[in-house]
Protein backbone atom coordinates (compact mmCIF):
# COMPACT_ATOMS: atom_id res chain seq x y z
CA UNK A 1 0.00 0.00 0.00
CA UNK A 2 1.41 3.22 -0.88
CA UNK A 3 2.54 5.82 1.93
CA UNK A 4 -0.14 8.08 1.38
CA UNK A 5 -3.02 5.37 1.61
CA UNK A 6 -5.44 3.71 3.52
CA UNK A 7 -7.17 0.75 2.49
CA UNK A 8 -6.89 1.90 -1.83
CA UNK A 9 -7.80 5.99 -0.77
CA UNK A 10 -5.15 8.96 -0.58
CA UNK A 11 -5.31 9.97 2.98
CA UNK A 12 -4.09 14.11 2.97
CA UNK A 13 -0.74 14.84 4.83
CA UNK A 14 -1.84 15.97 8.27
CA UNK A 15 -4.27 12.80 8.97
CA UNK A 16 -1.23 10.76 7.68
CA UNK A 17 0.99 12.08 10.17
CA UNK A 18 -1.38 11.35 12.84
CA UNK A 19 -1.55 7.69 11.56
CA UNK A 20 2.08 7.44 11.60
CA UNK A 21 2.02 8.93 15.41
CA UNK A 22 -0.94 6.26 16.17
CA UNK A 23 1.53 3.66 13.90
CA UNK A 24 4.55 4.23 15.70
CA UNK A 25 3.06 4.30 19.39
CA UNK A 26 1.51 0.62 18.58
CA UNK A 27 5.27 0.06 18.26
CA UNK A 28 5.11 -0.06 22.28
CA UNK A 29 2.03 -0.12 23.36
CA UNK A 30 -1.06 -2.05 21.76
CA UNK A 31 -2.58 -0.64 19.28
CA UNK A 32 -5.90 -0.83 21.30
CA UNK A 33 -3.81 1.63 23.85
CA UNK A 34 -2.54 3.64 20.88
CA UNK A 35 -5.99 4.31 19.76
CA UNK A 36 -6.96 5.02 22.92
CA UNK A 37 -4.28 7.43 23.41
CA UNK A 38 -4.69 9.44 20.10
CA UNK A 39 -8.61 9.75 20.61
CA UNK A 40 -8.14 11.45 24.19
CA UNK A 41 -5.24 13.57 23.05
CA UNK A 42 -7.38 14.66 20.34
CA UNK A 43 -10.37 15.11 22.19
CA UNK A 44 -12.12 18.65 21.69
CA UNK A 45 -9.46 20.03 19.24
CA UNK A 46 -9.16 19.93 15.43
CA UNK A 47 -6.05 17.63 14.08
CA UNK A 48 -2.86 19.66 13.16
CA UNK A 49 -2.93 20.93 9.76
CA UNK A 50 0.90 21.21 9.46
CA UNK A 51 4.36 20.31 10.94
CA UNK A 52 4.45 23.20 13.75
CA UNK A 53 1.21 22.22 14.73
CA UNK A 54 1.61 18.58 14.82
CA UNK A 55 4.61 18.99 16.77
CA UNK A 56 3.06 21.03 19.06
CA UNK A 57 0.68 18.60 19.30
CA UNK A 58 3.14 15.54 20.31
CA UNK A 59 4.68 17.90 22.74
CA UNK A 60 1.42 19.24 25.14
CA UNK A 61 -1.77 17.30 24.62
CA UNK A 62 -0.33 14.15 23.79
CA UNK A 63 2.44 14.21 26.07
CA UNK A 64 0.22 15.13 28.94
CA UNK A 65 -1.78 12.20 28.01
CA UNK A 66 1.14 9.65 27.83
CA UNK A 67 2.21 11.20 30.94
CA UNK A 68 -1.13 10.66 32.74
CA UNK A 69 -1.59 7.20 31.67
CA UNK A 70 2.11 5.72 31.97
CA UNK A 71 3.97 8.34 34.04
CA UNK A 72 6.66 11.09 33.14
CA UNK A 73 9.60 8.62 32.32
CA UNK A 74 7.52 6.62 29.96
CA UNK A 75 5.69 9.30 28.69
CA UNK A 76 9.74 11.45 27.65
CA UNK A 77 10.78 7.72 26.57
CA UNK A 78 7.27 7.48 23.82
CA UNK A 79 7.48 11.39 22.89
CA UNK A 80 11.24 11.21 22.17
CA UNK A 81 10.56 7.73 20.02
CA UNK A 82 7.61 9.54 18.30
CA UNK A 83 9.74 12.92 17.43
CA UNK A 84 12.80 10.29 15.83
CA UNK A 85 9.57 9.10 13.84
CA UNK A 86 8.75 12.56 12.88
CA UNK A 87 11.75 13.67 11.63
CA UNK A 88 12.20 10.51 9.49
CA UNK A 89 8.92 11.27 7.90
CA UNK A 90 10.26 14.99 7.44
CA UNK A 91 13.12 13.92 6.01
CA UNK A 92 12.15 11.51 3.68
CA UNK A 93 9.26 13.95 1.99
CA UNK A 94 12.18 16.36 2.17
CA UNK A 95 14.30 14.23 0.24
CA UNK A 96 11.08 13.07 -2.44
CA UNK A 97 10.30 16.79 -3.16
CA UNK A 98 13.69 17.64 -4.30
CA UNK A 99 13.98 14.49 -6.59
CA UNK A 100 16.56 12.95 -3.96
Amino acid sequence: MPPGSQGGRLIDAPRLQLLRIRRALGEVVTPACAEAVMEEALRGRSAPSDPIALAAFVEHPLRDVLTWRFGPELANLLVLHLGRVLRRVALASTARSQGG
